[in-house]
């Protein structure tokens, strides 16, 4: 059984709804399901998971602050040695096993750099290009959970770089590539409409538009385990 691990911020203008429908296509989609871990805030209607508080550090990027609440969940004895990173905004549409899940890529970082540019995050991407220094370069960072090891992730993301750098690093290509998993490519559908058949998971925006609520509320109808009856 492997754990998931999921990092929430106070950041929700949906009343942390993405939360709600992610853990439903969870029920629905994953297997092999251990404990649901909320590392940060805890939403009123949440059960059956396990809570660790930890609040945002300010005035730092989302990265450093998703890589402290993991390295957070790391030092808990009872979370399985390998556990699924989720964000509160991933949907599963296809059926997944938590032991075998792929690890995902689409292309390059620096292809994803080429047409991102150096804003806030693509400085993030640049750091984390130098840091693997002869390893691959993929790009891991897209919208789909990814398997984590607690010892490998402590020693390859959290103990191998400089966190108080400016700007930081992207978490999941420092992982993968430094540790070079065997992975495939997939299309990352971060989006703001339906998704495509042909979507294995999406991921919505943070002002989620009518549509995608309705279609989230139509694919996953049933309360889940996790939610306390009537909230």
């Amino acid at each position: 059984m492997v754990d998931i691990v999921v990092p929430l911020g106070a950041g929700s203008y949906w009343n942390n709804n993405e939360l709600r429908f992610s853990l439903r296509s969870v029920e629905k989609h994953l297997s092999n399901v251990g404990k649901v871990w909320i590392i940060g805030d805890l939403p009123d209607w949440l059960q059956n998971v396990i809570h660790i508080p930890l609040h945002d550090s300010a005035g730092r990027p989302p990265d450093y602050n998703m890589m402290k609440k993991l390295a957070r969940a790391c030092q808990e004895v009872e979370l399985s040695e390998d556990f699924l990173y989720m964000n509160d905004d991933h949907y599963l549409l296809s059926d997944f096993d938590a032991n075998t899940f792929p690890n995902y890529y689409h292309g390059t970082i620096q292809e994803y750099l080429k047409h991102r540019g150096l804003d806030g995050y693509g400085k993030r991407c640049n750091n984390t290009l130098k840091a693997l220094n002869g390893n691959p370069t993929f790009y891991y960072d897209i919208h789909y959970p990814i398997r984590l090891n607690k010892d490998l992730y402590r020693k390859n993301v959290v103990e191998a770089v400089d966190w108080v750098k400016p700007h930081g690093f992207i978490i999941k290509s420092l992982y993968a590539n430094k540790l070079q998993l065997e992975s495939m490519p997939e299309q990352d559908y971060k989006i703001n409409t339906i998704p495509p058949p042909e979507a294995k998971v999406f991921s919505s925006y943070p002002h989620m538009k009518d549509v995608v609520k309705m279609y989230l509320n139509q694919r996953f109808p049933e309360q889940s385990k996790y939610e306390r009856v009537g909230l």
